[in-house]
């Protein structure tokens, strides 16, 4: 359950950044346009207000200026060229005298992250990043106990199997998948039936949409007298669980988000792969 949560909990967050960054560029590009055309206005306004030749007077400007004037008095443009210099050298010196104050306008304020809580004051993304964490943590402790668990079952199964080897030289029992005392080590362990899935509570199966995770088939250690093929239909509905998913024939690989990957070859019909639980489920 816990791996269950981890995985929803990447795919869920990683859809939700996305799309609050892409909300969030538009807002921000848009914030930032409106602030550029407000501050063109505030500026042009100013400077009406403090060149000479916007409230009638002359701009004197430097000595160059001057003489650069006196010298293309008859060139209509380069005479404009030196008006201006010298309006922008008047309006300039009598800012820096404190003669025309001309107040800066307003910084830009980006607007606020999304998904900002005022209450621990973390964003989508850093709330996002600290759940992840804590089912990341969570499921380590697990992971380390059912690691330590499965130790200890591998150890009393081989302790079974020894005494089910000594039971049978004493017996001489040869019916079945006969163990002896050179062989009881090599027998694998069985895989763990798949009850925890029966014993969830209803809410939780309505929140996983009854969905039902992959496990890996039972093993046996007798032998079957017929050699079934793995995609018959009654190898099938050794898979297929009460909700209607089908287990794969192997355990799908995952990839480095915790999905599981879709197996080769063709899609089951009338069905569909769960990335989350690694098992088909009937098309809605």
């Amino acid at each position: 359950m816990v791996q269950h949560n981890l995985t929803f909990t990447i795919a869920k967050g990683r859809q939700e950044l996305t799309k609050a960054h892409s909300d969030y560029t538009i807002a921000y590009t848009t914030a930032k346009q409106l602030w550029l055309k407000e501050k063109y206005a505030y500026d042009m306004k100013k400077s009406r207000a403090v060149l000479p030749t916007k409230w009638g007077s002359q701009p004197i400007g430097t000595e160059i200026i001057k003489k650069y004037l006196h010298n293309s008095r008859l060139n209509v443009q380069a005479a404009t060229i030196c008006q201006t210099l010298a309006d922008v050298v008047d309006g300039s010196i009598m800012i820096a005298e404190g003669k025309a104050p001309f107040q800066r306008f307003k910084d830009f304020v980006p607007p606020p992250a999304p998904g900002m809580n005022a209450q621990t004051g973390e964003n989508m993304a850093q709330r996002q990043h600290r759940i992840e964490m804590e089912y990341r943590k969570q499921y380590n402790v697990i992971d380390a106990k059912f690691q330590k668990s499965e130790g200890d079952r591998g150890r009393a199964w081989r302790k079974v199997m020894k005494a089910q080897a000594d039971i049978n030289s004493v017996s001489g029992n040869t019916r079945g998948a006969r163990v002896t005392l050179s062989n009881y080590q090599t027998i694998p362990v069985p895989v763990i039936r798949s009850s925890a899935q029966q014993s969830l509570s209803s809410q939780y199966i309505q929140q996983s949409a009854k969905l039902t995770p992959y496990t890996a088939p039972i093993s046996t250690l007798t032998r079957t007298p017929v050699d079934m093929s793995k995609y018959s239909i009654a190898k099938v509905n050794q898979r297929k669980s009460a909700d209607g998913t089908v287990a794969p024939v192997s355990e799908p690989k995952k990839d480095k988000d915790g999905l599981y990957l879709r197996p080769a070859g063709r899609t089951r019909k009338g069905m569909q792969w769960d990335a989350v639980n690694g098992v088909w489920v009937p098309e809605r």
